[in-house]
């Protein structure tokens, strides 16, 4: 089999297990087309569905996204759906993949205008299942895979080999801004300079010419621990087993900075091969996921071959027929007009059928309801809010130890927890030295806090001077694992 996959700046050939790069560029080709769709060009959702062998579970997907989603009804989408079931649970997590389709025609119009087809279009997210096919000696765990390009930066859980969900993280965009500058020294600021927070300079003896990379690096470490404990949480895992970093250029310093922020293993994305590490995996997934509609965001297919269509196959059996027959003429001219006029409506049909009648079912669903109805709904909202402020009430002031994974998660819960700032971090072995800042103006926060840190099992929990602000108290804390 081969195919080409086609990125902005060049074309990728795979076959047989082999792949060449080539500068971009039109070529006839009858071989299969593929490429990618980014993740910001998608909407995701996350949700949970109860097994009923009663209902296909994608009616039952599609029946949430247009009821909860808040899509607008008058605009076409491509939605994929991703189902992870756990053996010892009843439900299956399902991530849905939604593409508005004139998005996905003004994306990828460059290359339809040159290929005029494409077969198969993968989402970026779910291409790193394909990296424990390609790497060497790596093994399945709870993987948190990181990309981070020009216009891309996103999250990818992936459990066990199998894609589960992604998340957006923080921007090159919002760096570019902070920097003040073009891409392009964006990009040679990040590769000759990196990321050099104050620890590190010192440590180094480093000048920091744009300290604003660090400071978008701790915002990018910050949010992305946030989306890992929530992560943890509901997927019920003990932990996040390793973190895998891709982006196409190189950020110095970015090993060194994630090792001493997260107590994760740390790694960057690499492949054993001369080409970008993520198009090569992004290949070798779309040449094993060819045929499967399920993941296939592709809007752009080749008709299929006539005597494949339920046309072609109507008109080869109506000719065979007539050959065994040998009906008179009069006959086989009216059998032909019919046959002709069946064509004509298979072949108008066929593309728009299965999605018209799917969405105006959905659509006609959503506005059968009644005023009434939502009242009533709306009613028993109410009731449950009051009966949460209830019980918000009883447990509230309940001492509950947080869950033993990493230790950086704990402290994300305490940080929450007493309402602090922090306004610096510094791990130095099993040792820990944060800056913390009350936002209230209750000087007994951060004592709490660290009477939480020896809850936790942390050792030798001290604090310099407590000192008072405007409406604030700031102390340095230190603790050993």
């Amino acid at each position: 089999m081969k195919l080409l996959y086609l990125r902005d700046k060049f074309i990728y050939t795979y076959e047989d297990g082999r792949v060449v790069r080539d500068e971009y560029k039109p070529v006839k080709t009858n071989d299969y087309i593929t490429s990618v769709l980014p993740y910001e060009q998608a909407i995701s959702i996350d949700f949970k569905l109860t097994e009923d062998e009663d209902e296909d579970l994608i009616v039952k997907a599609e029946d949430y996204v247009y009821n909860e989603g808040a899509l607008n009804l008058d605009k076409e989408y491509k939605i994929n759906y991703f189902f992870h079931k756990e053996e010892t649970r009843d439900f299956y997590y399902v991530e849905a993949a939604i593409v508005d389709i004139e998005n996905l025609e003004n994306y990828f119009k460059k290359f339809v205008k040159d290929f005029k087809y494409i077969d198969y279009i993968s989402f970026a997210p779910t291409v790193f299942e394909e990296y424990y096919n390609l790497a060497d000696d790596v093994e399945k765990g709870n993987h948190i895979f990181l990309y981070f390009d020009e216009n891309d930066s996103f999250l990818s859980f992936v459990r066990n080999g199998k894609f589960v969900s992604s998340k957006t993280l923080s921007k090159f965009s919002a760096l570019k801004n902070y920097m003040q500058v073009d891409e392009k020294l964006v990009i040679e600021a990040l590769k000759e300079e990196g990321i050099v927070d104050l620890s590190m300079a010192l440590e180094n003896n480093i000048q920091a010419n744009y300290p604003m990379i660090g400071q978008f690096f701790e915002e990018y470490v910050t949010k992305l621990i946030h989306l890992m404990t929530k992560t943890v949480e509901y997927y019920r895992l003990d932990k996040i087993d390793k973190i895998f970093f891709y982006s196409p250029f190189e950020i110095k310093f970015i090993e060194e900075f994630f090792q001493k922020k997260i107590d994760i293993d740390f790694e960057l994305y690499k492949l054993n091969s001369d080409y970008d590490p993520f198009d090569v995996t992004a290949i070798h997934y779309n040449a094993r996921h060819l045929n499967d509609e399920e993941t296939n965001f592709s809007v752009f297919l080749r008709p299929p071959p006539f005597y494949k269509t339920k046309a072609g196959q109507i008109l080869l059996f109506f000719i065979g027929g007539l050959i065994l027959i040998g009906a008179d003429a009069a006959y086989k001219l009216y059998e032909i007009n019919s046959y002709q006029n069946k064509i004509k409506f298979y072949t108008k049909i066929y593309s728009k059928k299965k999605k018209e009648i799917k969405f105006y079912q959905l659509a006609i669903k959503k506005y059968d309801k009644k005023i009434s109805d939502l009242m009533a709904k709306n009613l028993v909202y109410r009731r449950k809010i009051d009966e949460i402020y209830k019980d918000l009430k009883i447990l509230d002031g309940i001492d509950s130890s947080p869950p033993l994974f990493n230790n950086l998660i704990k402290l994300d819960s305490l940080y929450k927890k007493y309402e602090l700032d922090v306004m610096n971090f510094d791990k130095n072995g099993s040792s820990y030295t944060i800056l913390v800042k009350s936002k209230e103006s209750s000087g007994n926060l951060i004592p709490l806090f660290m009477k939480d840190l020896l809850k936790l099992h942390f050792r030798n929990v001290s604090s310099k001077e407590i000192a008072k602000g405007d409406n604030s108290y700031t102390s340095e804390v230190k603790f050993d694992e």
